[in-house]
């Protein structure tokens, strides 16, 4: 009897080996993926900043290119004015 009783035990005690192996996993995999989509989220927060910066530069970029395409157009407007009007030789 006393032999049952041991097993009874010895099982009981697997038994709650297994649920509390179970539980752990569970837990890991529900933190697993918890982890996975705290990454997945910073990783489209990092692409939306970095988006926005290309815009950014790209608006600087064209600025600038339209500030120096104007200022030659400017300058030679200028000097044509001078030479037409104003009989100026520049050279």
């Amino acid at each position: 009897m006393e032999d049952g009783h041991v097993k009874k035990i010895r099982q009981m005690e697997m038994e709650s080996g297994r649920e509390c192996d179970e539980k752990l996993r569970r837990q890991r995999e529900k933190m697993e993926s918890e982890r996975d989509e705290s990454v997945g989220a910073e990783i489209d927060i990092a692409r939306a900043k970095l988006r926005e910066q290309d815009a950014k530069h790209e608006e600087e970029v064209r600025n600038m290119f339209l500030f120096h395409y104007y200022s030659i157009h400017f300058f030679f407007v200028l000097l044509i004015i001078n030479i037409l009007f104003l009989n100026y030789q520049p050279f």
